[in-house]
């Protein structure tokens, strides 16, 4: 066998960053990617920057409480996160101050699934899967289960009243007002000097409204012959018989008029009830009055949104809504409903109602519709002016995809005209009726991710660069243990972070209204994500492993470098050669770097009066950190740690050699 030939020294440098593969093995992915990026962004060539850590904890719940589910509300412009916790609890959390207002005590809501939509900016509109619905205006907490609705029909409204009878329940704590007003004119003086069309406004009483009177006959010298009741008007009491009016061109018609009621309020609509309870009409003077309650909307739900000016709530496979520009009226008879979803494309339940890109999204585990178009009809009305056809609201019910939906409620993310979604294999992308998966390149990190556990997602500006973000628990087999990560892509690239170890949650909130910020949780502690450039965060780069355009011949690596640059001595920063067959950790000498140590050996924090760090010139800036390496492989790449803040680094680099080829192959 002829004697292996010298080969000469070759340089390697890695400048194009690009993000993560785990779709192939790290021989076989690009050859600017990497096999793992944590906590640092590949934002473009010759940058590839360290995230900023997270904030201290900014809030803290009572003891005991443990959060599971949070989302932003705004009222009056002001922006607060709601908390909602295992013990039933909920709380507001001011996003400026981190002032803690207690919304709801421990047992209000279920503490299993509550979810929150938002009405204008004056309230957010809350609906629990056992509980109910109900409103908060960031003073008042309105529940609706057990209640009444504020209308009140009238059977009858009897006859004789001379004033507002008294309207009770039977049962309960609902308290009413009622009103009266004309039900019945009779003419008693005809008067003189009227024309028909006159309008006659009655006198006397006490009303927030006079009844009025037209003359639609007169005989000779304008006697009245003929009327009609125009406006029964709205009276606490009614005027003495024969009542005198006022208006026309006549005078001396008197009238007698007969009241009834009118109008019921609702003043209190109570609490606890389960069937509507019995009103009782008693004093007034008159008699045969007769009027029921209704009770208020008492459907549970585990997903609600707003659209189209009206609240839409998902149960099981119902949807209802409410009347139009209403959050809490869901009669039919002011155009509220609800409808059922009986396609076969809905397999199973409705696991989230998302309002984006005008429509309302009707997901399931496998499909999604969409609702759109939502309008009132006009009632129609016979030739003699009844009513035989009331206004409703339509809509069209679309699916636009049969075979793709998600059962992650809290991974749903809008992202500029798409709709993203979390399902077991990876992330989806809903352009238009399109959904597509974005997330090839993680096919093997998916792998390792425990769905049993929530994926929540939200957006966050990451360094001027606006980055979709999912939280999910993935098993580690570097470390043998599971730990919640977060998948965060921008411009197609994905790399992941790790920010509070213990986060169980995140979500998006805009305190400065233009800017979304990540906000997490551990279920304790509120923090705000991505926010401290200042503080120590792990990251770890993997690159490619390389074969030098030959994996038939094995290379020795002989040196590396790291370019960086970096506010502080970027001390902690250690560099592993891989290889396919062994990993070698090799320290770096820091040129062009000045380092302040005790006699010791120990390194020296420079402090001002306030306690800051002092950054003293030529400790920081750019570096060129480099290390002699000995490690032999037919692959080689690079395995960099580092827990320093706010590096940005610039470039890899390896010189390598080639070493012993496989017997027969030319080099």
């Amino acid at each position: 066998m002829a004697a292996p030939k010298e080969y000469s020294k070759k340089d390697l440098s890695l400048r194009d960053f690009s993000g993560m593969n785990t779709q192939s093995d790290r021989k076989m992915i690009g050859e600017d990617e990497f096999s793992w990026l944590e906590n640092v962004m590949p934002i473009g060539h010759g940058n590839m920057r360290a995230v900023p850590a997270p904030s201290a904890a900014l809030a803290t719940l009572p003891a005991g409480e443990i959060c599971y589910y949070m989302a932003e509300g705004n009222l009056l412009n002001v922006s607060y996160m709601f908390m909602f916790c295992n013990s039933g609890s909920c709380y507001q959390i001011n996003l400026t101050t981190y002032a803690i207002t207690v919304v709801g005590a421990a047992g209000v809501f279920s503490g299993v699934t509550t979810k929150i939509a938002q009405w204008k900016n004056e309230r957010i509109c809350i609906i629990d899967s056992i509980n109910g619905y109900f409103d908060w205006n960031g003073t008042v907490l309105t529940a609706y289960k057990g209640t009444l609705t504020s209308i009140v029909t009238i059977v009858s409204g009897g006859i004789n009243y001379t004033s507002s009878p008294t309207v009770a329940p039977a049962t309960g704590s609902a308290t009413f007002t009622s009103a009266i007003g004309i039900g019945l004119v009779t003419l008693v003086a005809a008067g003189t000097g009227y024309a028909a069309g006159d309008i006659l406004t009655v006198v006397g009483g006490t009303s927030t409204l006079a009844g009025t009177i037209s003359v639609s006959a007169v005989g000779a010298l304008g006697v009245i012959t003929g009327i009609n009741l125009t406006t029964p008007g709205i009276y606490t009491a009614a005027p003495s018989n024969p009542a005198s009016v006022t208006g026309g061109h006549g005078t001396g018609a008197t009238f007698t008029l007969n009241f009834s009621v009118i109008s019921v309020t609702v003043t209190n609509v109570g609490s606890g009830y389960t069937v509507a309870p019995v009103l009782n009409v008693t004093g007034g003077g008159g008699s045969l009055a007769n009027v029921t309650a209704n009770l208020a909307f008492n459907t549970s739900g585990t997903t609600i949104a707003v659209y189209s000016s009206r609240v839409w709530i998902g149960n099981n496979r119902t949807v209802v809504y409410t009347a139009p520009s209403s959050y809490n009226d869901f009669s039919a008879g002011n155009q509220g409903g609800s409808f059922v979803m009986t396609d076969d494309t809905l397999r199973s339940n409705i696991t989230r109602l998302f309002s984006a890109n005008s429509y309302l999204y009707v997901m399931g585990a496998s499909s999604i519709n969409i609702i759109s178009n939502v309008t009132v009809t006009s009632p129609i009305t016979s030739s003699t002016g009844v009513i035989t056809s009331p206004s409703v609201t339509t809509f069209s019910n679309t699916n636009i995809t049969p075979t793709s939906g998600t059962y992650m409620p809290d991974s749903v993310l809008p992202f500029s005209r798409s709709l993203l979604y979390a399902v077991d294999y990876g992330i989806m992308g809903l352009t238009g009726s399109s959904p597509q998966k974005i997330s090839d390149n993680l096919d093997g990190l998916f792998q390792k991710v425990d769905f049993t556990q929530n994926v929540s997602s939200g957006l966050c500006v990451i360094f001027n660069i606006l980055c979709m973000c999912f939280l999910v628990k993935y098993n580690d087999p570097i470390t043998g243990s599971a730990r919640q990560i977060i998948l965060v892509c921008f411009n197609k690239k994905w790399y992941v972070a790790s920010q509070v170890a213990a986060v169980n949650f995140i979500a998006t909130a805009s305190p400065d209204s233009d800017v979304p910020v990540l906000w997490g949780t551990d279920g304790v502690n509120l923090y705000q994500l991505f926010a401290n450039t200042q503080g120590n965060v792990a990251q770890t780069i993997s690159t490619k492993l390389w074969d030098m355009g030959s994996p038939l011949v094995t290379k020795q690596a002989l040196k590396l470098g790291v370019e960086c640059i970096s506010p502080l001595s970027p001390s902690s920063m250690t560099v592993n050669v891989d290889t396919d067959y062994i990993s070698v950790a090799y320290p770096l000498s820091q040129f062009n770097l000045t380092t302040w140590t005790n006699s010791a050996g120990g390194a020296i924090t420079w402090t001002n009066n306030t306690g800051g760090a002092i950054i003293w010139a030529g400790i920081s800036g750019y570096a060129f950190l480099r290390s002699d390496a000995n490690n032999v492989g037919n692959y080689i790449g690079f395995t960099l740690t580092s827990n320093s803040p706010n590096v940005v680094y610039n470039g890899l680099h390896l010189q390598y050699e080639a070493r012993t080829p496989w017997v027969g192959v030319p080099w």
